[in-house]
């Protein structure tokens, strides 16, 4: 757990050249925001009907605006993972089909979130 939130194993491979580490780090951090959202205001507030403590708070307005702050960095990681990897094409990443479909799914999430 102390290694897995900071990302200290993505991180630790970062080179001068190679900064994909950094990429990884964002697309986990920016997911981890989504799912504390979809918990508090899905979970919490939806399932268990405590919505009347969000309605109106400070909460409420911030957080989505945060959101679209994770979305964006999502989505400018995943253009740049498929720059990466189809444009580029550094020796180390095979140009795979699957790859494909994941970055194609990430991207078409944080887009229907806008």
């Amino acid at each position: 757990m102390a290694e897995v939130i900071p990302q200290w194993c993505s991180l630790r491979s970062v080179a001068g050249k190679d900064i994909a580490g950094v990429g990884h780090a964002f697309l986990f951090w920016s997911f981890g925001l989504f799912f504390i959202g979809y918990i508090i205001f899905i979970g919490l507030a939806g399932g268990f009907g405590l919505s009347t403590l969000l309605n109106g708070s400070t909460f409420e307005t911030v957080y989505p605006s945060i959101l679209d702050i994770a979305g964006l960095l999502v989505i400018a990681g995943i253009v740049w993972a498929t720059i990466r990897r189809y444009i580029m094409k550094p020796e180390r990443l095979e140009a795979s089909a699957e790859a494909g479909v994941i970055l194609i799914l990430i991207f078409s999430l944080m887009v229907l979130h806008f």
